[in-house]
């Protein structure tokens, strides 16, 4: 009995220490977002400023496919189709080779890849924040690569192709038997309309 209560009380403080370290490492995420700061990993269209930690530089090479995602959705309505568009014409995902030296070359883009680069701030130089009612947006170190006009047109498609589960950008062409001439009165002999 004197064992199991030893390494009850011993796991009990190292899941306390676990839960602790969590929540410390939370906050330093949310902190240095708050500041603007970019918290790590590889973003399409910029490289990390390698003199000043959580700092975007624009990559020039990379730019112009972001808009160009950026610009296809607005004009097919459709991640699909815009990932199709975007390895069409060549584009690639990043490539880099990694603080341990492993290099990891770009393929091309998939669905999610390109659905998570329409949706993210940081190319209009915002960083966002977990709040009560929705993220709330701060501004970045670093200028965006995006016209902020261009990027609310892409979301205001993206929101209402969502809620409606059709591309707004598609002409949906109804056919309806009554105005088609097919039926005709038997009264006037005049074409039914519906």
């Amino acid at each position: 009995p004197h064992g199991r209560l030893i390494m009850t009380i011993l796991m009990a403080l190292a899941q306390f220490e676990r839960e602790q370290t969590s929540e410390r490492t939370h906050d330093a995420v949310v902190a240095r977002t708050e500041r603007g700061l970019w918290n790590g990993g590889r973003l399409f269209g910029f490289d990390l400023d390698p003199d000043r930690k959580g700092y975007l530089l624009p990559n020039e090479a990379e730019v112009g496919g972001v808009n160009f995602a950026f610009e296809t959705y607005l004009d097919v309505g459709s991640v699909a189709a815009t990932v199709e568009r975007m390895n069409r014409a060549g584009y690639r995902a990043k490539s880099f080779t990694s603080r341990r030296g492993k290099t990891h070359t770009g393929g091309e883009f998939a669905f999610s890849t390109v659905h998570q680069m329409l949706k993210n701030v940081a190319y209009i130089g915002k960083r966002a924040i977990p709040g009560p009612d929705g993220p709330l947006l701060v501004d970045a170190v670093w200028s965006g690569i995006v016209d902020p006009d261009l990027f609310e047109r892409v979301q205001a498609l993206m929101a209402g192709n969502a809620r409606s589960g059709h591309n707004a950008v598609t002409h949906i062409s109804h056919t309806y038997v009554l105005s088609g001439g097919l039926t005709i009165c038997g009264r006037c002999g005049g074409a039914i309309e519906g």
